[in-house]
């Protein structure tokens, strides 16, 4: 009767085999219920920010790229910028006017966030998962 969980890691060398079952490992067994997705699977940038929470064997620059990753890049500044805005304000037309830019624009930008890290600020789980990647990235 219970439903099947797991824990998708990026693809790895065979010699990391062992760290990565770890991780994976340790997701399963400390993920919140809520964490899972409609397909009972739990990605990289949870079982990361899971591990830095736990004490696993994962570093803050890894949860922030693995999480972060593209909006890393210079180019993509002003996502990360709207993304740590709107997490500060909660709410979508407070950090507009906190960024100064139109409201559809900060929309526009969030649903760039989304594309790009495969995590929806709208969400709680992965609200979390952002905003604890955000509070250890410069």
């Amino acid at each position: 009767g219970r439903p099947w969980r797991g824990c998708v890691l990026e693809p790895r060398a065979l010699t990391d085999m062992s760290a990565a079952y770890r991780l994976a490992d340790g997701a399963l067994e400390t993920a919140p219920a809520h964490a899972f997705d409609s397909r009972g699977l739990l990605g990289t940038s949870d079982a990361c920010v899971l591990a830095l929470l736990n004490g696993g064997p994962v570093t803050p620059a890894a949860v922030r790229r693995t999480v972060l990753g593209p909006l890393l890049a210079e180019g993509n500044a002003h996502l990360l910028e709207t993304l740590r805005a709107y997490l500060r304000e909660g709410a979508a037309t407070t950090a507009a006017q906190a960024l100064h830019v139109h409201a559809q624009t900060l929309r526009y930008r969030l649903r760039r966030v989304r594309e790009l890290t495969g995590h929806d600020p709208h969400r709680p789980w992965q609200r979390f998962v952002l905003e604890t990647a955000c509070a250890i990235a410069p």
